[in-house]
């Protein structure tokens, strides 16, 4: 389905201009998952949109078919190195390769460049009203708490840096997301500490922000 979504068409025709552009290594990417693993070398995640609305996110494949999802208490989707669950090859491929086909999404008027990454669907029913802002914006490949190094961050940090960049987006904030995004992905290079830490401090009296985190079991 094709959505509006309020993505300007200039954004959404970008997205269509590096499809093309990007093709022969989009279809080297999918060659090389089928070599390695049976199955399809795409599949659809269903994830959470703006306004709640539930979409398929297009991604490379980078785990063996059927895998099962290894989820925390602190809903964060658990792959360590090493996993047995990837694919030959699937360090280099999670390095944002596998990330590259939801210019799909964008040319769909899903998904945006910039924008808090969008959750798995199943956590919607696990969302407490202070997080619902979050999701008042489209959903992006990159986004503030990504460069601000999200892999480190408890699902609870990484609302609240969502939140406060919901609170604080300009034109030059979004330009700093674009422009760091390759040195944290290349170089592992997350913005200082420092600013991270006053963002998380500004958003620090924000409540509950999820089911299990307020006390609440977590509905699966």
């Amino acid at each position: 389905m094709i959505r509006n979504g309020g993505i300007p068409l200039w954004e959404r025709g970008i997205a269509l201009l590096l499809l093309l552009l990007l093709s022969p290594l989009l279809l080297l990417l999918l060659a090389w998952v089928k070599c390695v693993s049976p199955g399809q070398a795409l599949f659809l995640s269903e994830r959470i949109g703006k306004g709640g609305e539930i979409f398929r996110l297009f991604k490379l494949r980078t785990m063996v078919p059927d895998a099962p999802q290894v989820v925390s208490i602190d809903l964060r989707t658990m792959v360590p190195k090493n996993d047995r669950r990837l694919i030959p090859g699937a360090s280099i491929l999670r390095k944002g390769f596998d990330e590259l086909f939801q210019l799909v999404n964008i040319a769909r008027g899903e998904m945006r460049f910039i924008g808090p990454r969008p959750d798995l669907a199943w956590m919607k029913s696990n969302y407490l009203p202070a997080v619902l802002p979050r999701i008042s914006v489209t959903p992006g490949i990159t986004g503030w708490a990504q460069i601000l190094g999200s892999r480190n961050f408890t699902t609870r940090e990484g609302y609240q840096l969502d939140l406060w960049y919901v609170a604080h987006r300009t034109f030059w904030l979004d330009l700093l997301i674009v422009a760091w995004t390759p040195l944290y992905i290349v170089l592992g290079l997350p913005l200082p500490a420092g600013l991270r830490d006053r963002c998380l401090k500004e958003m620090g009296n924000v409540g509950p922000l999820f089911a299990g985190e307020s006390g609440e079991g977590l509905v699966p």
